[in-house]
């Protein structure tokens, strides 16, 4: 079964060829962080009932000016028994990300991509950086959403 979608107005246009516009330049870890509690860790996942995940994301834009803007994702993994309890493991990183566009870059279609767009570019680095350091700290894989929800 087909849905039938209309875009509608002006404004969905301009956003459309907006997008269309958009080119990523550059991306990259500015900072990142764990904290493991090995013994806490290691009492949670011998439970019954495994732990619950906290994820929780944030996008800014950061600049938008001439034929570009510059926004950062924030990320932050906690595994608690529950959300009152103090994480057994908590990861946290910030990425930044430079993209170019058709000039002049209107703040109001850049905030827009980094509200909806972005955290399809920058989801996976994240998925990615949390498996990589369950490894380096010796940890079993930790299953991260194939998609990022809309928060």
């Amino acid at each position: 079964m087909t849905k039938d979608t209309q875009v509608s107005g002006s404004a969905d246009l301009g956003y459309e060829q907006f997008l269309k516009s958009v080119r990523p330049v550059g991306l990259g870890l500015l900072e990142s962080s764990c904290k493991l509690d090995r013994g806490a860790y290691g009492k949670l996942m011998r439970q019954k009932n495994r732990p619950g995940r906290l994820i929780s994301t944030e996008y800014k834009l950061v600049e938008a000016d001439g034929g570009y803007f510059d926004a950062t994702a924030k990320f932050m993994l906690a595994v608690a028994e529950n959300h009152k309890a103090t994480p057994a493991l908590i990861v946290e990183a910030v990425y930044e990300t430079h993209f170019h566009c058709k000039a002049p870059a209107q703040r109001e279609l850049a905030e827009r991509f980094v509200a909806s767009e972005l955290r399809l570019v920058m989801w996976p680095y994240f998925r990615e950086l949390v498996f990589d350091l369950c490894g380096k700290m010796s940890i079993p894989p930790i299953t991260i959403p194939l998609v990022a929800s809309a928060d």
